[in-house]
This record gives structure tokens, sequence and C-alpha cells, in this order.
């Protein structure tokens, strides 16, 4: 199963912040090209999915950028 949140385009200019703060506590996601990552984002016209492997991942992630 994944979990998913989505943040507006009102963060778009901290993406790449949010994404370094993902690899630092989360783990390997984002663009890389790793066959299991732990969570994923795609960027649409400034809005952005963000999708976690684990339940506890999107819990902490909430808590830090919601």
């Amino acid at each position: 199963m994944t979990y998913k949140t989505i943040i507006g385009k009102e963060k778009y200019h901290m993406h790449n912040e949010i994404m370094q703060w993902c690899n630092d506590h989360i783990g390997d996601g984002g663009y890389t090209q790793q066959p299991n990552p732990l969570w994923d984002m795609v960027l649409v016209y400034g809005t952005a999915t963000y999708y976690f492997k684990h339940e506890r991942d999107l819990v902490f992630f909430t808590l830090r950028w919601s």
C-alpha cells in the first residue's frame, strides 16, 4: 500500500528543501532510479504529491511540513 499527501503551490519554492529533508530523515527516494524507494514525489503545475511506502513516514512528514 502507498500513502500520499499533497503539498500545494504555496510551498513550491520549498520542494528542494522538502526533498532533502525526506532523504535525510526517511531514506532514499524521490527522483532516484532505485528499485524500491521509501518515498517519491510527483510535481505537476507547482502542486506536489508525495508518496510514502510506510504510514509512519507519512505521519512524520505531515508533522513537519503541513
